[in-house]
């Protein structure tokens, strides 16, 4: 009970580490580009190509993990597209969430310990993500994970 507590623990350390990661990222996207000194005025260049994004939050996924027995795994994650190159968010995000939770149900409560877990599971969701949107998702950010 006391590991399972430690690893509840850890785990919603680390999302919060995420979460604000993610933050930073989202807020990068939407900022406009840096002032380049020396560079013409903003009124006489033309105005930056900027490229938006829009967020879109997954439902939650709760599913089963591969062990140990009667595991399971809560994910609220939020995808980050690029606008432009995505059409049809919300059945993307309805695809991209069942290859979540497919995914999900393979690993091991083992497999999602610590930083190095939670970086590797973020990196695994980000490359699944722009595999089902052909690239058209910049980011996955995770905002809550509980494991039980």
């Amino acid at each position: 009970m006391k590991s399972t507590l430690a690893l509840g623990l850890i785990v919603i350390v680390s999302c919060s580490m995420g979460l604000g990661q993610g933050l930073a990222v989202a807020r990068r996207l939407q900022a406009s580009p840096p002032k380049i000194s020396g560079a013409p005025h903003r009124s006489e260049q033309p105005e930056a190509a900027a490229s938006p994004s829009t967020v879109r939050e997954l439902k939650p996924i709760i599913t089963n993990l591969a062990s140990p027995a009667g595991a399971w795994v809560r994910l609220e994650a939020a995808l980050v597209f690029k606008s432009e190159r995505v059409a049809h968010t919300d059945v993307l995000t309805g695809e991209v969430a069942n290859d979540f939770a497919l995914y999900l149900r393979a690993l091991t409560a083992r497999e999602l310990e610590g930083v190095e877990g939670l970086r590797q599971l973020r990196d695994e969701l980000v490359d699944r993500a722009a595999l089902r949107t052909n690239d058209g998702v910049l980011d996955v950010m995770i905002e809550t994970l509980v494991i039980q």
